[in-house]
């Protein structure tokens, strides 16, 4: 009995991991940390920069319909030893989201993903330098291109660091 308690345990949170931010919040689950708290210790020493940049990795604002976007987040350790941070499950510590005029998610990087409930730990070493990034082919949640008009991409911190590995940037689709 304690198996299938613990199995369907599992089952459950990785079903909830693979919902929409809507659903998680209806089913309770929130993200990692609260952006309000101070960031660990562990984050302090982690520079970010943010970029948006066309299929040529040339870093750009305005964007034909149809182009691939790409965004990236730079984090670089700036101290002189390893740096660990953690995220609630397997997926990547950042995810990216297009949001249009009003404000409105378009389009997530996690949209689609299916994640196990493990704690992950992501470690930067002294000096080193980390890219993520996704790329976006203008379709909206609902399959259909994106209209011309100023979007903003922004890189929302998944882990214990709060808001440190964040990122954000406005670009026109015409």
């Amino acid at each position: 009995m304690r198996t299938t308690s613990a199995l369907a345990s599992a089952l459950c949170s990785i079903i909830v991991a693979g919902c929409s931010d809507s659903d998680r919040a209806a089913l309770g689950v929130t993200e990692p940390a609260d952006p309000d708290e101070p960031a660990p210790e562990e984050c302090e020493a982690l520079q970010v920069s943010f970029a948006i940049t066309d299929r040529f990795q040339q870093p750009v604002g305005i964007f034909l319909p149809g182009e691939p976007i790409t965004f990236e987040l730079h984090v670089t350790n700036t101290s002189n030893e390893a740096r660990s941070v953690t995220s609630p499950d397997s997926c990547p510590p950042v995810r990216f989201e297009v949001l249009d005029a009003f404000d409105q998610v378009v389009w997530s990087s996690a949209d689609g993903l299916f994640c196990a409930q493990v704690v992950t730990t992501f470690t930067f070493d002294p000096a080193d330098m980390e890219t993520f990034r996704a790329t976006w082919d203008q379709r909206r949640r609902n399959g259909t291109l994106a209209p011309v008009g100023q979007y903003t991409a922004r890189a929302v911190d998944r882990t214990a660091c709060g808001t440190t590995l964040s990122g954000s940037g406005s670009f026109l689709l015409r």
